[in-house]
């Protein structure tokens, strides 16, 4: 199907769009660690010390996501914002692939602690039913809300400059330095890491989501005229 098939896409979002995109991104989550970091006795007295469940720490994890719907509700509208919320449908793949997700990555991840000596220690740091339900209730609307941003938003615009592979890698890098003030922060949990590691992680991270990304686009584009119309208008990869 031509783009001639698609109605209404004249405002379809450009490449121009990651710039407001970024600065809003950054200018959210590092003017709320910052502040942190530079004026802490001031921030903690009017707001408490910060911790990873604080609603401040939750505004910054979500930058990305606000940057997104921002600027299509601002370039396309309410009708934008549906079709952008509709690509979370995004998801039918390969049984290798789940298998790889539910399966290959905990295990690399109990090898990597086997390496460092720690898979022992503390195996499973959750050993009662409500904290567990609790840290996956918490788990589930802080971390993967960011990605409506990176993976959603961001990723298939830089694919129309980038081939897939350094669209990986490049938003691999911009997402890793953008989680750098949480490591100079006391309370957080990325303070008790070592950056590099991390960093390492997300590009590699960037980099597998990217072709998980694409191998779940092109089954979608597959479906019917309005996926195939929303993919196009809010900037998705073409199959």
């Amino acid at each position: 199907m031509n783009h001639s098939d698609y109605s209404g896409t004249r405002n379809k979002l450009s490449v121009a769009s990651l710039v407001p995109f970024f600065l809003i991104t950054f200018g959210i989550a590092w003017s709320i660690l910052g502040l942190y970091i530079f004026n802490s006795e001031g921030m903690e007295k009017a707001f408490g010390q910060l911790s990873g469940n604080h609603p401040l720490f939750f505004l910054a994890v979500w930058a990305p996501a606000i940057a997104a719907f921002a600027i299509i509700e601002l370039r396309e509208g309410i009708t934008g914002v549906r079709c952008f919320i509709a690509r979370v449908r995004l998801w039918r793949c390969s049984v290798q692939w789940y298998l790889f997700l539910f399966i290959g990555l905990p295990l690399i991840f109990y090898a990597g602690a086997a390496l460092k000596g720690t898979l022992l220690t503390e195996p499973f740091p959750i050993t009662r039913i409500a904290p567990l339900l609790v840290a996956l209730l918490l788990g589930a609307i802080k971390g993967p809300v960011e990605e409506f941003g990176w993976r959603g938003f961001a990723l298939p615009l830089m694919q129309r400059v980038f081939a897939p592979f350094w669209a990986g890698i490049v938003l691999g890098i911009i997402w890793g330095v953008w989680h750098l003030p949480a490591f100079l922060i006391s309370g957080t949990q990325q303070s008790a890491w070592s950056f590099t590691p991390f960093f390492i992680g997300t590009i590699t991270i960037s980099v597998l989501a990217t072709a998980l990304y694409r191998r779940c686009s092109m089954a979608q584009s597959q479906g019917n005229v309005y996926t195939k119309w929303c993919n196009y208008r809010c900037g998705a990869i073409k199959g």
